[in-house]
């Protein structure tokens, strides 16, 4: 996903920040493993080096073109919980135990 989103021209006003948060969420994904995974606009913002605000918009306007998608919204202390839309992607099995 990281390889795809660098690879790719991201046009338009917002397609750097766009670019930074999806490949921002492409690194927490690989981090756990799965296409399933939790991430706050604080942990996006740290990687991304942009604001949780823009996070957030950029991780809407993500949402809405089909690249991720909200799964589960949070609860208490629980972030969001997101879900990366490529079925194309690969991800690394972390061995257990």
């Amino acid at each position: 996903a990281k390889a795809w989103a660098m690879s790719k021209p991201w046009p338009g006003k917002t397609g750097q920040y766009d670019k930074s948060v999806y490949i921002a969420h492409a690194c927490i994904a690989h981090h756990a493993c799965r296409y399933e995974y939790g991430a706050s606009a604080r942990d996006l913002a740290e990687r991304a080096g942009l604001s949780p605000e823009a996070c957030m918009n950029a991780t809407r306007r993500l949402c809405e073109v089909g690249l991720i998608s909200l799964v589960k919204e949070w609860i208490a202390d629980c972030s969001n919980t997101y879900k990366l839309e490529s079925q194309t992607l690969t991800l690394p099995h972390r061995k257990r135990g």
